[in-house]
C-alpha cells in the first residue's frame, strides 16, 4: 500500500483505503484506465468515515512511500 494523502501520516493518525490509479500515485487527474487491477492506498481518515482501517502505529510515512510491513 502507498500513502496516497498527499501528506505526511505520523503514528496515532486514523487511515483509510483508498483505490487508486497509477496516474493519481504521479500526481496527474487523468482518469484510471477500465482495464488492470486496482491499486489500493492509504490517507488519513476522519472519526466518521466508513472506510477506516486503523490506526496508524509506525513511524511516519511521507506522500507516495510504501507502508512498510
Amino acid at each position: 500500500m502507498l500513502n496516497t494523502s498527499g501528506t505526511q501520516i505520523h503514528p496515532g493518525d486514523l487511515v483509510e483505503w483508498c483505490l487508486i490509479s497509477p496516474k493519481a500515485s504521479e500526481g496527474s487527474t487523468q482518469k484510471r484506465l477500465k482495464t488492470g487491477p486496482r491499486r489500493v492506498g492509504i490517507k488519513t481518515a476522519s472519526v466518521s468515515s466508513p472506510k477506516i482501517i486503523g490506526r496508524f502505529v509506525l513511524s511516519s510515512i511521507k506522500p507516495a512511500e510504501p507502508v512498510p510491513c
